[in-house]
């Protein structure tokens, strides 16, 4: 019964994630106007076009989003030798403080930094707007993740929407570093 509930639960996190994409993956054109109430609604992403190649580019992100998943690997791996870490991934003893403390002090924290690394990098500008759905997606997730933090950890996929867009977005290694 509880792997039903929690198996439920992690379909519902991430078709309210899903569910969340359209009104921040930047539907509609590109050229709206300022003045839109639109803009005032949507996320903070100021993602610039740059000159970098698409190849660069593809290059350049690959390498901020596996140096992020590194940097979670080695971070989760010793909270997990942790006694709060062993005692979060026991199936019958998930504690939300323990899930929370992991999401604020690891995930969140690392792919937050990830996400504003590549909004710094910038894009080439055939690629600005799928990058900023990527990375729009990319911060729904850690802010779903804050929201509820045990939800987020016991989807097993958190950012699957977010890896999509990432491969759209031509940073198949940005999708990878997400899963």
């Amino acid at each position: 019964m509880n792997q039903l509930l929690s198996r439920n639960r992690n379909v519902l996190f991430i078709l309210v994630a899903i569910a969340f994409l359209p009104a921040v993956g930047g539907c509609g054109d590109d050229d709206s106007n300022a003045d839109s109430p639109s803009n005032d609604e949507s996320a903070d992403i100021a993602l610039e076009a740059n000159s970098l190649s698409k190849k660069e580019f593809a290059q350049q992100a690959a390498k901020i989003c596996t140096s992020a998943r590194a940097k979670f690997d080695r971070e989760f791996g010793a909270f997990r030798k942790s006694e709060e870490g062993r005692s979060l991934m026991s199936e019958k003893n998930v504690d939300k403080g323990e899930a929370e403390e992991m999401m604020d002090t690891i995930f969140i924290p690392t792919y937050q930094e990830m996400a504003d690394e590549l909004v710094a990098l910038g894009a080439p500008s055939t690629e600005v707007k799928d990058m900023t759905a990527f990375i729009e997606s990319v911060e729904v997730t850690l802010e779903l993740a804050a929201e509820d933090p045990l939800a987020t950890y016991e989807s097993g996929s958190p950012f699957l929407a977010a890896g999509n867009l990432g491969t759209k977005a031509g940073v198949r290694e940005c999708s990878f570093a997400l899963t």
